[in-house]
């Protein structure tokens, strides 16, 4: 986030791409204030992470990444703006490289440049808002000679470039001087960080000269109109700015007083000794800053030929992370794409395929957790019982001939059967009230069923589909029944805690005053969950009712021939209309079960 805000690399191309404000909120925002926010959360974040390996590494490598890329893209720019623009992202690059070096020359080097930087570049950003104003243009290419017709804002760009470039005796000079004795602090780590110091502050000196010398000194330039020299509101703004920066460097106690202390102390670990020099001696730091001023000159001098160069290499200098974002999520929108056209193709067979094969899916990733011991074939603790066997060979059978007729009548029936099937099995197993519940809830779902699908327009639920259509469905419902079969028997291996059936079975006549213990454990153990389940039951059928009801009417309005073919299947007299009958037979049998479900089987969800 702080890298982001501060427009370290490779987030750096936002803060270029911002210049669509009005100069002076350029100049107010990316001199001093928004801009800087980052690095501030970095400094204040530094007397707590500060000295650790990891904070430095971080910070001195993405500083010099940053800087000197910005520095590199500045003076490949024609517009005085935009060069500007990437002088900032260099001087951040900077300010986050001091930071990381922790060391007293460093921080007081950081404290220093960042107010060097806010007076220096505001008069800059103010002074190019006043010679687009003037002359109507702020292309490098166009401009020259304007010390002849904007002599006040001239001297204002002097002061605040010469600033810029670190010259003395301005606060731009004792920044730099305290950023080459801040990173020669580090031994050899030092040393290579402060070559790259060394040329980002030459790149920078070169951009400081496209600034002034090219814009108001040589020859004239090819203005859109005649330049002129803008009024003391324009003017005074960055003359105030260029002379505080020349001040605070001429009479540095006033800064160091001021600012600088004050500022170095809080974004410190420990108390550091502050003391401002122009004038340190022959050291280091000074022979760095010479080589400094005549690398820029000379960068000046060969910029054409050094554009030049750096053009060969433009690929490099259009990385970065906005760039990387879009294009990410490009691809990610058009994956999403392939993926939508390839999913979302109206099937409701392949849809619940592929919803059950991802059930299935994490399903085995449960079994494949599982131990052998998960797994033991249950034992039979009774002889073989020949009704439940019957209603096996009646469940199996069903369900396969439901698999593989073609018609609708045949369909519910067969599902029907299985399900009766079931019924008998769990009468056998001497368990009537889930015997009687099956039985009850496969009637209503065979009524349900024929009531639904004579709506229908009439298709062939098997014989139409490929070959190749049947045998993927065909390995689906394999692989789920398989899932499903592993799941029941390791479920049925577990140890069932015996002392929650005891409790139950004790406390049903006293407690609910009911011999049936699963219907006083429904209606009166768990009667809110059993409230609740009614209550989606009854919603749902009030639906189907509803949707019944809706296509009822529509077939009355306007019969139509799918509507008329689809009834073909359920043309039968007596099916037709048995079903009202059997429906009202049904409500009288549940709530004879409903009565007597207190002590006897029944009631439950079977009523």
């Amino acid at each position: 986030g702080a890298f982001t805000k501060s427009a370290q690399l490779p987030f750096h191309l936002w803060l270029p791409n911002a210049m669509a404000a009005p100069t002076p909120v350029s100049a107010y925002l990316h001199s001093a204030t928004m801009v800087k926010a980052g690095v501030y959360l970095l400094a204040r974040l530094n007397p707590a992470l500060g000295g650790s390996p990891s904070w430095s590494t971080i910070l001195i490598t993405i500083g010099a990444a940053t800087a000197l890329v910005g520095a590199v893209l500045a003076i490949r720019q024609t517009d005085l703006k935009r060069v500007l623009a990437y002088t900032t992202v260099t001087v951040l690059g900077q300010l986050t490289m001091l930071l990381g070096t922790d060391t007293h020359y460093g921080l007081q080097a950081f404290a220093i440049y960042l107010v060097a930087h806010a007076l220096y570049k505001a008069a800059l950003f103010m002074a190019v808002g006043s010679i687009d104003h003037a002359t109507g243009t702020r292309q490098i290419a166009l401009l020259g000679g304007l010390i002849r017709h904007m002599p006040l804002t001239g001297f204002a760009v002097a002061l605040a470039a010469f600033s810029n470039a670190g010259l003395p005796p301005f606060f731009g000079f004792i920044a730099k001087e305290f950023k080459y004795a801040g990173l020669i602090e580090l031994g050899l780590a030092g040393w290579i960080t402060t070559a790259v110091m060394i040329l980002t502050n030459a790149l920078l000196l070169t951009a400081a000269g496209l600034v002034f010398v090219r814009a108001f000194l040589g020859r004239e330039g090819r203005y859109p109109h005649a330049p002129h020299e803008v009024g003391v509101p324009m003017w005074i703004g960055p003359m105030l700015l260029a002379i505080g920066g020349f001040v605070f460097g001429a009479f540095n106690n006033l800064a160091e007083v001021w600012l600088i202390d004050a500022a170095v102390q809080a974004v410190s670990r420990a108390t550091v000794p502050v003391s401002l020099y122009l004038w340190g001696g022959f050291t280091p730091a000074l022979l760095a800053s010479l080589l400094t001023v005549a690398l820029g000159v000379f960068f000046y001098l060969q910029r054409t030929r050094l554009r030049r160069r750096l053009s060969l290499w433009r690929v490099l200098w259009r990385v970065s992370g906005d760039r990387i974002w879009d294009r990410l999520l490009k691809r990610v929108f058009a994956f999403a794409t392939r993926v939508a056209d390839r999913f979302q193709h109206g099937s409701l067979r392949q849809h619940i395929s592929a919803l059950v094969l991802a059930i299935a899916g994490f399903a085995l990733i449960g079994l494949f957790a599982s131990t052998g011991d998960d797994f033991a074939w249950p034992q039979a603790t009774s002889p073989v019982n020949l009704a439940a066997l019957l209603g096996c060979v009646l469940a199996v059978a069903g369900a396969a001939a439901a698999a593989t007729t073609p018609g609708r009548v045949a369909l519910v029936a067969t599902l029907g059967a299985s399900g009766l099937g079931m019924a008998m099995f769990f009468l056998a197993a001497r368990a009537p009230d889930v015997a009687i519940t099956q039985l009850m809830v496969e009637t209503l779902t065979v009524i349900f069923l024929a009531l639904v699908l004579r709506r229908l327009p009439p298709t062939r639920l098997v014989g139409s589909r490929k070959p190749a259509a049947k045998r993927f469905h065909a390995v689906v419902a394999v692989v789920i029944g398989a899932v499903v079969a592993a799941m029941m028997l390791m479920t049925v291996s577990q140890p069932l805690p015996g002392d929650i059936a005891r409790w139950y079975l004790d406390n049903s006549l006293p407690g609910g005053q009911g011999a049936n213990v699963v219907n006083v454990i429904l209606v009166d153990f768990r009667a809110l969950d059993t409230l609740g389940e009614i209550l989606v039951v009854g919603l749902a059928g009030l639906a189907a009712a509803g949707l019944l009801a809706g296509g009822r009417r529509a077939d009355e309005a306007a019969p139509t021939a799918g509507a008329t073919a689809g009834s073909a299947d359920f043309g039968s007299v007596l099916l037709r209309e048995g079903i009202l009958p059997l429906s009202a037979l049904l409500a009288l049998v549940a709530l004879m079960l409903l009565w007597r479900g207190h002590n006897l089987p029944g009631g439950g969800f079977i009523g």
